[in-house]
This record gives structure tokens, C-alpha cells and sequence, in this order.
């Protein structure tokens, strides 16, 4: 798979973290870059609170996040002419970061082009599961960070009609080292997420999702029901907890799991746990995920009467 460096998706990442209005954001990367090389303008704040809407109103109208805009119109990813007189407001501060990570980020890219093939049985095991037969367009985009040996995160941009799926990886700043696992685990599960956007699947999500409860819970998360449902699937596979990850790393994955009180990862890890013995069966015996799996997922999320 291609891993690109490209400097508009840079900053609009950047500009995602900053804002911090979204479960995908690292506050860890808000909190540093907001005040280097100084402090936030009148003008960087007031832009940012106007960007910030967008992003909430596209995300309430589209379910997905205002990045994915990029790739709308045009192959390479390009800012909207319309929206980049606003992130050009932030240009200084973003350029500071992206001059120090730029030749890193084109190593970790290097790093992260090598892994598919690494790793080929394994993701031919996840597709076979998801029952994913469908031609697919994966590109992957490294984009900046803040200390990301110590916290960094992925995400999977989905244009599905097109065919054509964009994962985001934000370590910019990660330091390769012998054993990279921390980053793998992460680029596995995002380059993973692709097979979960099987028709069939997805329409087994949609009418299961239904019959989830804990609206409260999903609303203070910013979640909605399927998204969730669809990550915890996820994350018994791949991810801190899933059975895959565990077959490759092992007890290393225990450093991973949360240990901050996030409530979303938390939530997700407890359930994904819950469920290994049916994904262990599923995966050992080549089943394709089926409804009966997806309702005991449900089964799983839902209060005990």
C-alpha cells in the first residue's frame, strides 16, 4: 500500500486536533501545539471556533469526519477553496511542526509501506471474515503528532461509493525503534476497518444497531449506535484487546489498554474482552461474520435486566 506525506491533509489534521471538538481528536496534541511557538491569537481562536462549527455540522449531516472533504472533488487531497483562507490562519504555527517532523514522517511512511505484506495472512484472515469481496482503493497519509511513542491514534476516511478509503495515521513524531509495535498495531486495525465496509456487513450493523441500549451512555460518547457496534466488532479483532492483535504482540498489547479513565475506550475494551471465546471460534473455524454473531455483540453491549 502507498503511505503518502502530504501537506494538506498535515494541516488539516492539525487543525482537527486543535480544535478538540471530536472522540478522534488527541487532546494531548491540542494542549502542546496551542501554545507553540506562542500562545493562540485573537484571530487563531476566533478561526478556530468558526472552523470547529463546520466540523460539527458536517460530521452531524454526513456521520464522518470534515477531513474526508479533501477527496470530494479531486484525486490528491485539496483543500476547498472556499474553507482555506481559514486554515491558512494557522499556517505559522503548523509550519513550525511540520518543518521539524517533515523528514521523519517520510521514514515513518517508508516503515508503514512495509507492513501489509508483513502481515498479509492476517488481513486476508480479516477480509474472509467480514466477508469483504469487494475492489478497493486504500491510500495511507502520515500526518503530524505530539510525543506519538507516548499517545497517537489512526482513522479510516471512507468515500464508499467511490471505492476509494483513506487511512490516517497522526505519528509524525513517532521514534522507530526494534520492536514498533505500538504503531503496527494501530496501522493494522485502521487498514483492517476497510473490510468492515462489506455491504453485508454493514447492512448486519444497521439493523442490529437498532436494538442497542444505553442512549445515554452513546450520547455522552458523541457515538452513535452503529459506529459503536461497528468498533467493538473491530477491536475484538484488531486493537489492545482483539484476538489477532494478541496472537502477533502478545502481553505487550497490556501497556495499550486504558489505564485513563477514558470512558470510550474503556467501554469498548470491556465488551471486546467479553466476547473473544465467540471471535476465537469464529476466526479458528474461517467463519464469515454472520447475524447471529453481530446480535450476541448487541446481547453483550446491552444491560443485563
Amino acid at each position: 500500500m502507498k503511505v503518502i506525506v502530504d501537506r494538506n491533509i498535515c494541516l488539516v489534521c492539525f487543525v482537527h486536533n486543535l480544535a478538540n471538538w471530536h472522540l478522534s481528536c488527541t487532546p494531548s496534541f491540542a494542549a502542546y501545539w496551542s501554545n507553540l511557538p506562542s500562545l493562540m491569537s485573537t484571530e487563531e481562536k476566533t478561526t478556530l471556533d468558526h472552523l470547529t462549527r463546520l466540523f460539527k455540522d458536517y460530521f452531524d449531516q454526513n456521520d464522518e469526519v470534515w477531513i474526508r472533504e479533501l477527496f470530494v472533488a479531486n484525486q490528491k487531497a485539496t483543500i476547498p477553496a472556499e474553507n482555506l483562507p481559514y486554515f491558512d490562519i494557522f499556517l505559522p504555527r503548523f509550519n513550525f511542526f511540520y518543518e521539524k517532523q517533515k523528514e521523519n514522517m517520510l521514514v515513518v511512511s517508508r516503515y508503514l509501506g512495509g507492513l501489509e505484506d508483513k502481515f498479509l495472512p492476517q488481513l486476508l484472515q480479516t477480509r474472509l471474515f467480514y466477508g469483504f469481496d469487494e475492489g478497493a482503493e486504500v491510500l495511507a497519509y502520515v500526518t503530524l503528532s505530539a510525543n506519538a511513542n507516548k499517545q497517537a491514534s489512526g482513522m479510516l476516511l471512507e468515500m464508499e461509493e467511490q471505492k476509494r478509503y483513506f487511512v490516517v495515521m497522526e505519528y509524525g513524531d513517532y521514534h522507530l525503534s526494534d520492536d514498533n509495535w505500538t504503531i503496527d498495531n494501530v496501522y493494522l486495525h485502521e487498514i483492517a476497518h476497510v473490510f468492515q465496509c462489506s455491504k453485508v456487513f454493514k447492512r448486519m450493523v444497521e439493523k442490529a444497531s437498532k436494538n442497542m441500549g444505553r442512549e445515554d451512555s452513546l450520547k455522552k460518547m458523541g457515538i452513535s449506535p452503529k459506529d459503536m457496534l461497528t468498533e467493538i466488532i473491530h477491536a475484538s479483532l484488531w486493537g489492545e484487546c482483539g484476538y489477532i492483535s494478541r496472537l502477533i504482540y502478545g502481553d505487550k498489547l497490556n501497556d495499550g489498554l486504558d489505564q485513563s479513565g477514558d470512558v470510550y475506550k474503556s467501554t469498548i475494551e470491556s465488551i471486546a474482552m467479553a466476547i473473544q471465546p465467540m471471535v476465537a471460534e469464529y476466526l479458528n473455524q474461517r467463519k464469515e461474520i454472520d447475524r447471529q454473531f453481530v446480535e450476541a455483540v448487541v446481547r453483550a453491549w446491552n444491560p443485563t435486566p
